[in-house]
């Protein structure tokens, strides 16, 4: 399996006069697309199941299972929040509880 990005590395590397290195196997694209998208490692099942896909689009399958995946909106939707720089209280002397930031937050 290979990505456009890795043609380009190897070219790049190619012009600098670096020797090529071995492809990854495809699990460690996997790993890495799991670790990236939802921030946790895939389980031995997960593993297990995309090594048996012999499909052209495997790959293509478990990123659009990821992407669909409720871990991805919690893993990405805190940095969204950091960036709008969202807080629970209006801070300095006008905080006071908000009763219902738990729907919001939980």
């Amino acid at each position: 399996m290979t990505f456009p990005i890795q043609n380009l590395t190897v070219l790049a590397m190619l012009l600098l006069g670096l020797p090529e290195l071995a492809a990854d196997p495809p699990v460690t694209f996997f790993r890495g697309a799991t670790f990236d998208l939802i921030g946790l490692p895939p389980s031995p099942a997960e593993v297990e199941a995309f090594l048996k896909d012999t499909s052209p689009n495997a790959f293509a399958t478990v990123v659009d299972r990821l992407l669909a995946s409720p871990q991805y909106g919690e893993r990405w939707g805190r940095h969204w929040m950091d960036l709008v720089r969202y807080a629970d209280t209006a801070g300095e002397n006008s905080d006071y509880p908000v009763p219902q930031v738990y729907r919001y937050r939980n």
